[in-house]
């Protein structure tokens, strides 16, 4: 449960939240013992319980809870261990040290608890958390800078940022702070109206987020995982994404997080019932249900053509459940274009134009005038195209246009997959970013590895033929997809004899090698 906060200063209540997180994750890592989630016990935070009725909700049977009382650098920390059975206290102890102690305290209070429950732990006392730190100071700084991320307002940010700084200016190879750091920058390098929250530019915002996911790797977290899990997806690596988000459950087994990373990564690689199966045990742990897991059960049920199943679960992320987090955005962004889509399969003409302007300030909010085809070949990158072609189909019924702005070449023919292919691969193509005026160039290699420079950008990739798309991953700007047209007035002098179409932009361009 919740320790209490019995400090004189109650806006120190960051240090009692942030010792019960990781005891939590502490506890979770000693084997044959499962514990529930921080989310679940904080939904009892600040309100009377008794332990028979925790108990029955959360399906545990033994209960820590205490209190924390910090005065100057002297620290106070209560704990006892109940029986919900028997609501008898099976183990008490109060813990008095200086807080530059507080890992030693921590570590003695885990190894007790272990031994009252007669279990052993799984790692020796004085072991650091995976990617934590040894500095009070530092850890100090992680924890105000957690509470303000914990609020998941976009505005609270630029505080939680300032400390997540001051965290690693106390300790550089503090793994949670530089994840916590990459995670923000990289949410916030979306659109402009986050990036300038932060007071950067886009291309900042995502030079440091990966600054910072460089930094976190080298002394790595569950958090850390679970970005690189949404990396590797992002990249259509769904097997080393189930890799990583695996480490992360093995590093915290108490984090919901961390099996709806594998989950996810898990319907992207076309295993989906164990994807759901992974949903499962997220519940486990933090029995309510999110909005973000109930759009991964929709993906999963969507994706094994239980259409109706998939509406049942993604309209639950319904207009009538109050955001009150920036994952709320997300839930409510790509479950209703997997919405869209199972309403088309379903030929539910009606509802799936309601879901449509449902859809509107979403796109607004992401700087979107229209939701296409495109868009969807990039947000979910299946290992398997039937999958990613099963949702393509479902929109198209539904009446979302595949290309933007309505686009149609006046002349021209749209070259198919093995047109495609034939045309750029082990080729050079040269030409120009129609909407810019910017010099493009790329080179692919007949294993489908890239060079491409736009201007003064350039990176090293890889492409592959999706269906007739051609879809390409920069590990500097994620993934892109877009469909090839034959000019039929292009002239090799003017390096405008094909068109590749994506969704922000246009190139045109004549092969010259």
């Amino acid at each position: 449960m919740p320790f209490d906060n019995l400090s004189t200063d109650t806006e120190q209540g960051y240090l009692a939240d942030g010792l019960t997180e990781d005891l939590t994750t502490e506890l979770a890592r000693i084997p044959g013992l499962f514990v529930i989630s921080r989310n679940a016990a904080f939904t009892f935070k600040d309100k009377p319980r008794l332990p028979s009725d925790v108990s029955t909700q959360l399906g545990v049977r033994y209960i820590l809870e205490g209190s924390l009382r910090r005065t100057g650098g002297q620290m106070r920390i209560n704990a006892k261990l109940i029986d919900s059975m028997t609501n008898g206290n099976i183990w008490a102890e109060r813990f008095d040290g200086e807080w530059k102690a507080v890992f030693e305290l921590q570590d003695r209070m885990v190894g007790e608890v272990a031994t009252a429950l007669k279990l052993r732990l799984v790692t020796s006392q004085q072991t650091a958390v995976a990617g934590g730190t040894t500095n009070p100071a530092a850890y100090e700084a992680y924890l105000l800078g957690r509470e303000l991320e914990l609020r998941e307002k976009p505005e609270d940010w630029i505080e939680a940022v300032k400390y997540y700084e001051q965290a690693l200016a106390h300790d550089d190879a503090f793994g949670n702070a530089a994840a916590a750091l990459a995670w923000m920058y990289r949410e916030a390098h979306w659109t402009e109206a986050r990036s300038k929250l932060l007071g950067v530019s886009q291309d900042e915002a995502r030079s440091r987020a990966n600054a910072y996911f460089a930094q976190a790797a080298k002394n790595p977290s569950p958090a850390y995982y679970r970005l690189l899990a949404g990396r590797l997806n992002m990249m259509q690596k769904s097997d080393e994404a189930i890799a990583a988000a695996s480490r992360a459950i093995a590093l915290d087994a108490s984090d919901p997080s961390n099996y709806e990373s594998l989950s996810m990564a898990m319907i992207f690689n076309g295993r989906v019932e164990d994807g759901l199966d992974n949903l499962d045990a997220a519940a486990r742990v933090d029995p309510a249900w999110s909005r973000w897991r109930y759009f991964l059960a929709g993906l999963a049920y969507f994706s094994t053509d239980r259409y109706e199943e998939a509406v049942v679960a993604l309209e639950k992320i319904g207009p009538e459940l109050k955001e009150t987090s920036y994952w709320d955005f997300w839930s409510g962004y790509s479950g209703l274009m997997v919405l869209i889509s199972s309403y088309g399969q379903l030929d539910r003409d009606a509802d799936a134009t309601a879901a449509r302007e449902r859809l509107k300030p979403y796109l607004a909010q992401a700087q979107e005038p229209e939701y296409t085809g495109l868009m969807a070949a990039v947000e979910f990158p299946f290992k398997d195209y039937v999958n990613l072609e099963r949702l393509l189909v479902g929109l198209r019924k539904a009446g979302v246009p595949e290309l933007p702005d309505g686009f149609t070449p006046k002349r021209g023919v749209r070259l198919d997959a093995g047109s495609v292919r034939t045309l750029l691969f082990g080729h050079e193509i040269q030409g120009r970013n129609i909407r810019t005026g910017e010099s493009y160039r790329r080179v692919t290699a007949e294993d489908g590895t890239a060079r491409i420079t736009v201007g003064d950008w350039t990176d090293h990739g890889i492409s592959t033929v999706e269906g007739d798309m051609l879809c390409s991953i920069y590990p500097t700007r994620w993934r892109f997809c877009g469909v090839v047209f034959r000019k039929s007035d292009g002239t090799f002098a003017q390096k405008n004899e094909y068109l590749l179409v994506l969704q922000s932009d246009r190139f045109e361009f004549s092969v010259v090698k």
